[in-house]
């Protein structure tokens, strides 16, 4: 159902945030994975490989505006 479909998922590096970004990830979704955390961003995104996901990882604050913009600009350039 998400093969090949994108998800964007703030707060990826913990919490319910990761427990989307596995759930997607295990159904076969391309994951934007967003964190304000690099190191447990990074954490997610080992864990997400292990379920073979095609990721992106954006350290960036969705509190401020101008990321919120650059998510969406590097999401669609990836």
């Amino acid at each position: 159902m998400f093969t090949n479909k994108v998800t964007i998922i703030t707060g990826a590096s913990s919490g319910i945030g990761l427990a989307c970004a596995l759930e997607f990830a295990g159904k076969g979704s391309k994951l934007v994975l967003v964190g304000r955390n690099p190191e447990r961003l990074e954490a997610a995104g080992e864990k997400c490989r292990e379920l073979s996901a095609e990721m992106l990882l954006i350290e960036a604050d969705v509190a401020i505006e101008e990321n919120c913009k650059m998510i969406i600009d590097r999401a669609i350039e990836r």
